[in-house]
């Protein structure tokens, strides 16, 4: 059902796009009938005119068009919604201003009538192009959207035609939309290596169509449209960091850019935790250790699917690995603020509310550990500040301390001082000014800033940022648009220091350089060398980015300019923190919002200096032996230079190997019949692929370029990309396309792919398709045959259908069936047409295990074996072969586990290290790398402690725990006794009860390890079992069941993390 418009357009002596009143629901304020038939007039007392042209409606579909008697004064006939499309048909070709009104009557079922007013408009030729960034970044990848441009015209905006008619580099850029939805285009990077140096320039000639300026079948008509010149300046896309910064890298998907902000505190052990709210308007964390290295996934906080709406993080270390997270919860009426103490696992305790909303203003928690253990919590409320203490264990303790100067509170801000109590700042609306306080003498409220210019060009309130020194008092930061104070213009970063009794130190200073624009969202922490960091977004040339500049414990600047803190410069980089690490080190988060609209909380270490531990030093080891020289991948080029960069390698696949290696350097790689895979050791990302009059360039991430014929795929640590976009894999991706009328996802289409190289017919596949429920939700489980065929043109073609093909397809029907009538269409050349632009550099997918990538390598394979007094080995260097023996087996690396890639498949498991060795195993059961362990072992002893673990605790086991306990069935531990260790828990009698009968522990065993309700069978036999059995064992019943197992297997298929224990 669909609301019908009462605003049509129309090209001044055509005839406009069909509509249709079927179905359509009624304007506001009338009933809910359905309206069965429709009426025009015109009405001269309403000032109503009819004069542009002819109403028109068919009833066989758009073959033909009878015109509509249309009286002026008098209420014209009743014609049936139920197989009539509509259209204007306009006789003023020389008038491109004057609308036409007229009365519409809507008569429905229960024989009542609903009037309204129609408009058409004249929907006049485009007249020119807009874009909107004229920077392009030396760091756009293929697929990177570059601008978006619209064309500049009047009335409906769908429906035109994109073209690119030529470009200073060809190939660099693509150009995407869809025309059924899209009101603009988007300009992307179609070739990477195509993009000039930075300080140089890209033109691209770009043509627009509109709706009335193409065809039947989508062409455009020659001599129509316009186009436009549009230059982009191509700028370094990486900002200048400092020394020792390691790349920026995702943690989690935020759920927008403006209330995800994330919140970092450094752990005990020395790693950080990052908090978010993410999807599910939920709240979302993640572990990582003090080099950035991700600890594992990011994990949700907060219940999932709950009714509250938990944001606004803010979170604070704990000892022994923990953290507590304050945060705002929202469960159908006002904002109200709530923490959780969370263990070293990630595991959250239980919520305590602290404001449950009555003043209707609570907002803005933060949170500071303080040097007792305890913890504080502040925020707004009542515009006021409130801060309550904790134990460290949660327990509230203590009345709530209350914080106000003006009755405007604004952002409270808290951190711990070293003589066990804690600063609090906050913003005054009222003055524009900052505040502060100490705990021990709160009624004393002193002044941080008072120039009454405390805001910044994102808010009109001040937001004040507090953080303790190391050599004792504390620094308050905020924004202030002091130096443009009549324009509100311009904002900046300012900050005061405080000895500890509150006392100002040394002047206000302004921590940045840069002027002109906005400076906002000041972050600050001390350093653990004595300095401080000042952080805050400020405009990059594309959006906003993340920059710092550290200060001594003097106030003094240590660096003389802002330097980055993120990294990438495109997109849009917002709401940051910081958080120290050891040696004077720090980490940064932020918001960051891609051109496509997904924003993302993404991360940053800047590694710190180690610090001597006033231990005696041990003798260095003697430094090893130089290794051999390898193997030259190619053959030696002639001596000289020149001659060495300009060796090209040539490389061929045969009739027997149909997998071969990327070499090293330039190559030219030729493939044979049949489906031709090369395999590089790095990631996707970073590569460059641009296909071209049948070859295609590929350059992957560390440089080595190959020129590709007749090799239809190509194979990456991560995932391959299909060049065969006129074969199998171009044949899946508009099929998927066409079926579901959107992007296919890597996952499935590998999976179509994978069945079309092995031999599905492709009408086969469509029947796969149009079975589906995806399918069926998108055209109806029920329709007529002329309702699928007309689905097909909306959903396939994205225009209404032309007469002649409608009559072709619904005639077609008669003998022939429907999946072969979706092939038609999505093989179609004007589908193929559609699609080409999308794939024509290659198709992503995720391979299915199993699949048809196969085959032998083109480097030479070492052979290593394990043998009965052998179970530890060292994995060697390029390609090799590992075979083990009975025993718990284990190939050693000395590289970390960040940048492995493992993938196990019908007992065969293979293993790309980060520096790109790869392995293939057999009966190996455990790897070793530098900071970590993975079980291979899925079905033994590692496969079933993860299994027991989760199902006794319902939550993903933590590694360490989870080490301990690979490591008591390694050494002969029954999988009874174990369960019985974890039976005895305080974590599983917190989870399952500690005094329940046997019926409910059954009961509570089908909730948390299958995640259902029993059925009555199993119920019976659980519960009569522990008539003659334990408690452990019927844990263990379940643990190990088929269902549990077929539930587990997806988490752990190619091996289980762990940290070894014995």
């Amino acid at each position: 059902m669909t609301t019908p418009t009462t605003s049509h357009y129309v090209r001044p002596g055509q005839a406009s796009s069909a509509w249709s009143y079927a179905g359509a629901t009624l304007p506001a304020g009338a009933s809910t009938s359905a309206v069965t038939a429709v009426a025009f007039d015109a009405a001269g007392s309403l000032g109503q005119a009819f004069a542009r042209g002819d109403m028109q409606y068919s009833q066989d579909n758009g073959r033909t068009w009878l015109a509509y008697t249309m009286p002026l004064d008098g209420q014209g006939a009743y014609v049936a919604t139920a197989g009539t499309l509509w259209r204007f048909q306009d006789r003023q070709a020389g008038d491109g201003t004057t609308p036409d009104t007229f009365g519409i009557h809507y008569k429905l079922a229960d024989g009542s009538v609903v009037t309204a007013e129609d408009t058409v408009f004249p929907d006049s030729q485009p007249v020119g192009i807009v874009g909107g960034d004229g920077i392009v970044f030396t760091t756009a990848h293929a697929g990177d959207v570059v601008d978006v441009v619209a064309g500049i015209d009047t009335g409906d905006l769908t429906g035109g035609r994109w073209v690119i008619e030529s470009q200073s580099q060809p190939g660099l850029f693509g150009i995407s939309y869809n025309p059924a939805v899209d009101t603009a285009a988007r300009l992307v990077v179609a070739d990477a290596s195509q993009l000039p140096a930075g300080g140089l320039s890209a033109a691209v000639t770009v043509h627009y169509y509109d709706r009335y300026q193409a065809d039947g079948n989508g062409n455009p008509l020659p001599n129509t449209g316009v186009t436009q010149v549009l230059t982009y300046a191509v700028e370094d896309g990486a900002t200048d960091g400092l020394p020792g910064f390691a790349n920026e890298s995702k943690a989690g998907t935020a759920l927008d850019a403006w209330t995800s902000a994330p919140a970092l505190a450094t752990l005990s052990g020395g790693g950080v935790v990052a908090v978010w709210q993410g999807q599910g308007a939920g709240l979302w964390a993640q572990l990582r250790d003090a080099a950035g290295i991700p600890l594992g996934a990011a994990f949700a906080l907060t219940p999932n699917g709950d009714a509250g709406v938990e944001g606004q993080p803010a979170v604070a270390a704990l000892a022994g690995g923990r953290f507590v997270v304050a945060y705002t919860l929202n469960d159908g009426g006002a904002n109200k603020i709530a923490y959780r103490v969370v263990d070293a696992g990630g595991s959250a305790g239980v919520e305590h509310v602290l404001d449950a909303g009555m003043s209707g203003d609570a907002a803005m928690p933060a949170v500071a550990t303080l040097a007792d253990g305890s913890f504080a919590v502040g925020w707004r409320s009542g515009a006021a500040v409130h801060v309550q203490q904790a134990a460290a264990d949660g327990t509230p303790a203590g009345a709530q301390q209350v914080y106000d100067a003006l009755g405007s509170a604004y952002s409270p801000a808290l951190a711990a001082l070293a003589d066990g109590g804690y600063v609090v700042s906050w913003g005054e609306i009222n003055d524009g000014n900052v505040y502060a306080a100490l705990s021990r003498a709160p009624g004393s409220v002193f002044v941080a800033s008072g120039d009454g210019y405390a805001a910044s060009t994102t808010t009109a309130a001040p937001l004040p940022h507090v953080a303790a020194l190391a050599g004792g008092g504390f620094v308050v930061a905020w924004d202030s648009y002091v130096n443009d104070p009549w324009g509100f213009a311009n904002s900046d970063i300012f900050f005061q220091r405080f000895d500890t009794a509150g006392h100002a130190v040394g002047a206000v200073a302004q921590a940045n350089v840069a002027s002109g624009g906005g400076h906002d969202d000041a972050a600050v922490t001390a350093l653990s060398d004595g300095s401080f960091l000042v952080a805050w977004q400020g405009a990059d040339g594309d959006g906003n980015g993340i920059f710092g500049r550290r200060f001594d414990g003097d106030g003094n600047a240590i660096d003389s300019q802002e330097f980055g803190i993120s990294q990438l410069r495109s997109g849009d980089q917002v709401s940051p923190d910081v958080t120290a690490l050891a040696g004077g080190g720090f980490a940064g988060a932020w918001i960051d919002m891609s051109a496509s609209g997904t924003a993302s909380v993404e991360m940053r270490v800047l590694a710190g200096v180690p610090t001597a531990s006033g231990q005696d030093v041990p003798a260095p080891a003697p430094a090893p032996a130089p290794a051999p020289a390898p193997a030259p991948v190619a053959s030696p080029p002639a001596t000289g230079t020149s001659a060495a960069l300009s060796k090209v390698a040539s490389v061929a696949m045969t009739d027997s190997t149909h997998v071969l290696a990327a070499v090293a350097g330039e190559s030219k790689v030729t493939g044979t019949s049949g489906v031709d895979t090369l395999v590089y050791t790095t990631a996707r990302a970073g590569a460059t692929i641009a296909a071209a009059d049948g070859a295609v360039s590929v350059t992957d991430a560390v440089g080595n370029h190959a020129t590709l014929a007749g090799v239809e795929r190509i194979q990456f640590s991560d995932g391959v990309v299909a060049l065969d976009v006129n074969g199998n894999a171009g044949a899946a991706y508009r099929l998927y396309q066409a079926a579901f009328a959107r992007t296919p996802d890597k996952t499935g289409l590998g999976f179509w792919i994978d069945a079309l190289d092995k031999g599905t017919p492709l009408a086969q596949a469509a029947s796969g398709f149009i079975g589906s429920a995806e399918f069926a939700k998108l055209y109806g489980s029920n329709v007529s045959d002329a309702q699928f065929v007309d689905a097909l043109y909306q959903n396939v073609l994205h225009r209404a259908p032309d007469a002649a093909g409608y009559a072709f397809w619904t005639d077609a029907l008669h003998s022939t069936s429907r999946a072969d009538v979706l092939t038609g269409f999505s093989e179609s050349a004007e589908n193929k047409a559609q699609v080409a632009n999308s794939i024509r550099n290659g198709i992503d997918y995720v391979a299915p295990a199993g699949g048809t990538l196969s085959g032998s390598g083109a480097l030479k394979m070492a052979n290593v074996a394990f043998s009965g007094n052998a179970h530890v080995l060292q994995a060697v260097a390029g390609d090799s072969k590992v075979t083990g023996t009975a025993g718990v087996d284990t190939l050693a690396y000395t590289t970390a586990r960040a940048g492995a890639n493992i993938v196990a498949d019908n007992g065969v498991v293979s293993v790309k290290d980060a520096v790109g060795n790869h392995a293939t195993l057999t009966g190996v059961e455990r790897l070793q790398f530098s900071d970590g362990m993975v079980a291979l072992d899925v079905n033994g002893n590692a496969g079933e402690a993860y299994r027991l673990y989760q199902a006794a605790f319902a939550r993903t086991p933590d590694k360490t725990g989870l080490g301990f306990w690979i490591d008591a069935l390694d050494k002969g531990a029954s999988l009874a006794q174990a369960a019985a260790g974890f039976i005895g828990s305080a974590e599983f009698g917190k989870l399952y009860g500690t005094n329940v009968s046997d019926a409910q522990f059954v009961e509570a065993l089908y909730q948390n390890v299958l995640h259902r309700a029993p059925d009555a069978a199993g119920y019976a036999f659980w519960t009569d079992a522990l008539h003659s059995t334990s408690r452990a064992d019927v844990l263990v019943g379940f643990s190990e069941s088929t269902e549990n197992q077929v539930q587990v297997i997806g988490s752990i298929q190619s091996g289980i993390d762990y940290l070894h224990w014995g």
